[in-house]
């Protein structure tokens, strides 16, 4: 009798947990099925949601990390996304995972307060009028903008040194090397300021000679610029000892003809658009080995 008690005993405790996990998955099933249902219906009617998601990321890194939600009327506001409907849903932003997520959350009130909220766009303009990409080069003083839409919703705006120092005229001058940060700064009309940080790289030097080899059909001059880099390296080559005035027939390749007798110049220009002295390498006696 005992031994038969403890058998029913092992079975109903087999039985016990075998409906714990089955209980157990079945609600892991059903979370991970309700959690997909609420993805769905966040995106439900969203064209294009994915990109949305991705602009709202993008809009968060140019408010300087400083808000954790944006609405879909606000990326449309400031130009990140077209899509114009739905303009108070909510797109939560993870900034630990990178991420950002639409939402089942409507506030018209918040997209209201945050779609007046200008995009700080610094742009960097050289002396002759082109732009300088991020992690650019110049030689030439910078004049700083502001590229944004909601311009009636500024008050005045203004560049500064990180330590506070006020700049006159939006220019950065350029009467040395250097590599410095800069802030740009929008007062908006509610007092309310947002600052971006920039930085920006002047160099003044231009390269220098290395070293120059000239021997049977080969030539080559190495140049230096400890700043900006070299960013080309030209020659040019005449029958004639005559040095070049300017840089103007200079070549990254210069074609030789076969059995003639040629002077050889060169000159570098770095990222920041410096050139180098015109240098002279060499005299070349250009013969090729042609077959019999």
């Amino acid at each position: 009798m005992l031994k038969e008690k403890n058998k029913v005993n092992k079975k109903k405790s087999k039985n016990t947990i075998l409906i714990s996990v089955i209980i157990v998955t079945a609600i892991i099933i059903l979370s991970t099925i309700i959690g997909l249902i609420i993805i769905y219906k966040g995106k439900a009617g969203i064209k294009n949601s994915d990109e949305i998601e991705k602009q709202a990321l993008l809009w968060y890194y140019d408010h300087d990390e400083l808000y954790d939600k944006v609405t879909l009327g606000a990326l449309h506001e400031n130009g990140y996304i077209n899509y114009s409907d739905k303009e108070c849903r909510i797109v939560n932003i993870n900034a630990n995972k990178g991420k950002a997520y639409i939402s089942m959350q409507n506030d018209c009130e918040y997209n209201n307060q945050i779609k007046d909220i200008p995009t700080i766009n610094v742009k960097l303009i050289d002396g002759n009028g082109n732009e300088i990409k991020k992690g650019g080069w110049t030689s030439s003083d910078i004049t700083v903008k502001l590229d944004y839409v909601n311009q009636d919703m500024i008050e005045d705006v203004y560049i500064s040194e990180t330590n506070g120092k006020r700049l006159d005229n939006m220019v950065i001058k350029s009467d040395k090397n250097l590599i410095k940060k800069y802030q740009m700064h929008v007062i908006l009309n509610d007092s309310k300021s947002l600052y971006k940080e920039f930085e920006v790289s002047i160099d003044k030097t231009p390269p220098k000679l290395e070293s120059k080899n000239i021997d049977n059909n080969y030539y080559t001059a190495v140049f230096k610029d400890e700043d900006s880099g070299i960013s080309d390296t030209l020659y040019y080559a005449s029958t004639q000892n005559e040095a070049p005035s300017t840089v103007a027939g200079f070549e990254k390749k210069i074609n030789l003809e076969n059995n003639n007798h040629y002077y050889i110049w060169a000159v570098a220009i770095n990222t920041a658009g410096l050139y180098s002295d015109i240098v002279y390498v060499g005299e070349l006696d250009y013969k090729l080995e042609t077959d019999n």
